[in-house]
């Protein structure tokens, strides 16, 4: 995220994945701020970040630690709301 753009309230990331082929723990995300997530389907996860003022812009907002082949997980949408 670059270090000039206002501190978003809130980000909506959409990661699609194949579910044969990826293993997602969304207990074990990690990142800055509150985080929360929602399973829809089999192949999709969204996080929901809440990101705080202090947030480090050069550092990784969320983490989601996952195992299988990298090229079968993809971030398909990320949403920012700044109001």
């Amino acid at each position: 995220m670059a270090e000039k753009l206002k501190t978003p309230t809130n980000i909506k990331f959409t990661i699609s994945f194949d579910k044969d082929t990826i293993t997602i723990d969304p207990a074990s995300i990690s990142g800055q701020g509150l985080r929360t997530f929602n399973l829809p389907d089999q192949e999709t996860i969204i996080i929901q970040s809440l990101p705080n003022q202090k947030m480090d812009k050069t550092q990784s907002l969320i983490m989601l630690p996952f195992t299988g082949d990298s090229e079968d997980i993809i971030l398909t949408e990320a949403v920012v709301d700044e109001k």
